[in-house]
């Protein structure tokens, strides 16, 4: 069996990041782009509505039904158009992702793709998607039995430790299966069909070794997101503060649309400047160890599917 290389495989994002830095900056790009044109086109409806809610209840008046369903259907509606358009997105920046650390000469548009490899990504994610949910509802079931339990018992104050180790099940369970099927991607593109289940056999008796991966781009990825943090934060905050002394939350809810688009335009700004830097980096950290260790494994022979 041939052996993983963890360390290549963990920073194999950061090779993609040294030979083609243009092409992570356009992945980043594209999803910063979409994720503030969805922002845009779904806050000012939001916004709107919940303006209407804290000046009815300013004046003392119960908000209409009408206007609390609308705010829930906008809500839920904007939810799921989110999830169709990342669902989307998600697999073709996957798939650029891979396609740039198995075929790194087909650079043309970035790697970006909307072909039959990423619709086979698609369909797999949406059936893992109700795999995950399943198992993990399963899984959540006797926990909140044994929780109702303690609760109503005389051990409510040991509820805690008591669900821990079973809440620690279920992260090493959800860890288990997604290392189980990390390897789809990789394997709908070199072998350029639906894949799935073929990934559970090809991962078999190298958990450990794709663990020690992940564990390493997990790590990494902590760092990054806490850098990210700190700028938010120091960046943020102070404009937070000046803005919560200047106005009160029903005065500025009582604002028209445009005006309060003016006061939160520079926290809009600054969520999407910090996405496309985190994403520019996190885009190949998270998704090239996988494709990076499929060609590892099977080393020659892709490289012939290739030549």
């Amino acid at each position: 069996m041939a052996e993983i290389a963890i360390t290549q495989a963990a920073f194999a994002g950061f090779g993609i990041l040294r030979r083609k830095p243009w092409a992570p900056l356009v992945w980043s790009l594209l999803y910063a782009g979409i994720l503030g044109a969805m922002v845009v086109y779904l806050g000012g409806a939001f916004i709107q509505a919940i303006g209407k809610l804290i000046t009815l209840r300013g004046g003392g008046q119960p908000p209409p039904l009408e206007l609390v369903l609308g705010l829930l259907g906008s809500i839920i509606g904007g939810y799921f158009l989110m999830l169709i358009v990342f669902w989307v997105l998600g697999a073709v920046i996957n798939m650029a992702v891979v396609r740039a650390v198995m075929a790194p000469e087909a650079s043309a548009f970035a790697y970006l793709r909307l072909g039959r490899a990423e619709l086979w990504l698609m369909l797999a994610n949406f059936i893992l998607f109700i795999l995950y949910t399943i198992a993990s509802t399963a899984m959540a079931i006797p926990v909140a039995l044994i929780e109702a339990v303690a609760l109503t018992t005389a051990a409510r104050d040991m509820a805690p430790f008591i669900t821990w180790p079973f809440q620690l099940v279920t992260w090493a369970v959800t860890i288990w299966l997604g290392l189980r099927f990390c390897m789809v991607a990789p394997m709908i593109f070199a072998e350029g069909k639906f894949r799935l289940f073929e990934s559970w056999s090809f991962t078999r008796g190298r958990v450990g070794r794709l663990f020690q991966v992940g564990l390493v781009m997990v790590l990494v990825t902590i760092g990054v997101y806490l850098v990210l943090t700190v700028i938010g934060l120091a960046v943020g905050v102070p404009m937070f503060t000046q803005m919560a002394n200047s106005i009160t939350a029903q005065a500025f809810f009582s604002q028209t649309p445009a005006q309060v688009w003016r006061q939160v335009e520079p926290f809009i700004v600054l969520y999407i400047v910090l996405i496309w830097i985190g994403s520019t980096v996190l885009f190949p950290l998270f998704f090239a160890p996988w494709p990076d260790v499929y060609r590892q494994l099977k080393g020659g022979e892709l490289a012939a599917t290739f030549s």
